[in-house]
């Protein structure tokens, strides 16, 4: 199943640290929520998801939709505020 994303939208953060999902086509904001903070994203391809390390230290799970921000899951991960970047580790896919 392609995402959003491979169909040819992007999800960011913008400056003031909303998420903005952005259609790469015409430059129109499709949606705009979710506070973040300057956090880091990574696209799980597989899934249609988008892992974000929230600032704030929380872990997000958001669905890669062009229609709305959908928040799957999140947790806190890390006290205070973290602009690390994400890293996924494990087996090889087979």
């Amino acid at each position: 199943m392609a995402t959003e994303l491979e169909r040819g939208r992007r999800s960011r953060s913008s400056a003031f640290g909303i998420f903005t999902c952005i259609d790469l086509k015409t430059g129109n904001r499709q949606w705009r929520g979710g506070r973040y903070g300057k956090g880091q994203v990574l696209l799980l391809e597989d899934s249609g998801l988008l892992l974000i390390a929230a600032e704030d230290g929380r872990v997000v799970l958001v669905r890669a939709d062009s229609n709305e921000p959908i928040e799957v899951d999140s947790f806190k991960a890390l006290e205070g505020k973290t602009w690390s970047h994400l890293h996924l580790s494990g087996p090889e896919p087979a």
